[in-house]
């Protein structure tokens, strides 16, 4: 895999993810999951404060599964 991580460091990296047991991996994967979630409603409150509700959650579930997933659950909802 390429990117900006030394090999050294991705390597512990890697030797520390499975040093961890099945729990605390899925622990783990939900905090980053939130962190992720929690950048993507900051990004969008900076691009328009005012957004809420239905509309964040429409926006979240648009950005996550793509538009005609969140057109169907959010469009007898919205307007």
């Amino acid at each position: 895999m390429a990117g900006d991580t030394h090999p050294d460091a991705r390597a512990r990296q890697v030797a520390a993810w499975r040093a961890m047991t099945p729990e605390e991996r899925a622990t783990l994967a939900f905090e980053m999951s939130a962190a992720v979630e929690e950048l993507a409603v900051a990004g969008m409150r900076a691009l328009d404060p005012a957004i809420g509700g239905l509309r964040l959650h429409h926006e979240l579930t648009r950005r996550r599964y793509g538009s005609v997933l969140a057109t169907a659950v959010y469009a007898d909802l919205l307007d």
